[in-house]
């Protein structure tokens, strides 16, 4: 592969890109940084760091979450009167049913044991009269119609399948993600306009190609260097001198995933033509 920004012949043809296909290659420009937001895809404010090591803005973050409580919130709501409304439905047809039987029980007592035999007689050729046999298995016009109580229930189990968690969405797959998980992220700038970030420790240039650890008790961002030279063997954080756990859960390893075409579409493309490309 030639470090030029449009595909050769030759890698066309060695990659069966064909004369029309993808003619750019993903550069570094395609990628979002590891220091922007998930959210706002902007440089992150007050930048916070989950579990799997995907940054946002804190306040992106926040309002995603607090979103998606209200839809957890809303749709608990929903699935309550849902299921009072069948609880309603069952107990208006019990009593309706119980109804039946004794307006079918009082007529009975009225007419007397002749008539009762008489009309026991004649209800199943009334009852053949009202529902003739068919000679079809199936006609459109008796095609049954799906009762409320059928959407109801259907709405109670879709809503029942959903889980009633707040989710990391950027994440793949989505995993459940609370307040309590968040950890802010220290990051170095060389200058105000953070354009580029530096390790915490040694000042090295940070990019999506780095190695990167955030550490959990002082939330300092370091390169992988200063974290196999300095931070594990002294267990003491380079930047300020406090002393850590080794534990490795006491490390985020930052997550350097693109987003859009290069988070998603770059994924199938590498697996149909063994590398990346754009249209």
């Amino acid at each position: 592969m030639s470090n030029n920004p449009v595909y050769t012949y030759h890698e066309k043809q060695h990659f069966n890109l064909g004369g029309n296909s993808r003619k750019r290659k993903i550069g570094i420009e395609s990628l979002r940084r590891f220091d922007h937001c998930a959210l706002c895809l902007g440089v992150a404010r007050e930048a916070t760091s989950t579990p799997r090591g995907i940054i946002y803005c804190k306040e992106c973050i926040y309002a995603d979450l607090l979103a998606q409580k209200q839809e957890i919130k809303a749709a608990k709501t929903t699935l309550k009167q849902l299921k009072q409304a069948q609880k309603d439905g069952s107990a208006r047809r019990a009593e309706i049913s119980k109804q039946g039987n004794v307006e079918r029980f009082d007529k009975a007592q009225k007419l007397g044991g002749d008539n009762s035999q008489s009309q026991s007689q004649s209800q199943p050729n009334s009852s053949s009269q009202s529902h003739p046999t068919l000679p079809s298995f199936w006609l459109s016009s008796l095609q049954p119609n799906i009762s409320d109580e059928q959407n109801i229930a259907d709405r109670i189990r879709a809503l029942e399948a959903q889980k009633m968690v707040t989710l990391c969405r950027q994440a793949t797959p989505p995993h459940p993600l609370t307040l309590k998980d968040l950890t802010p992220v220290k990051i170095k700038y060389t200058d105000s306009a953070r354009d580029v970030a530096v390790c915490s420790g040694c000042n090295r240039t940070l990019n999506n190609s780095t190695r990167m650890l955030l550490t959990k008790s002082c939330h300092n961002l370091l390169c992988g260097y200063c974290i196999d030279t300095l931070y594990t063997p002294s267990q003491q954080c380079p930047v300020c001198d406090e002393k850590v756990d080794t534990n490795p859960d006491d490390l985020i390893r930052i997550s350097v995933e693109g987003t859009g075409f290069a988070g998603g579409g770059g994924v199938m493309l590498k697996k149909r033509t063994g590398t990346l490309g754009l249209n």
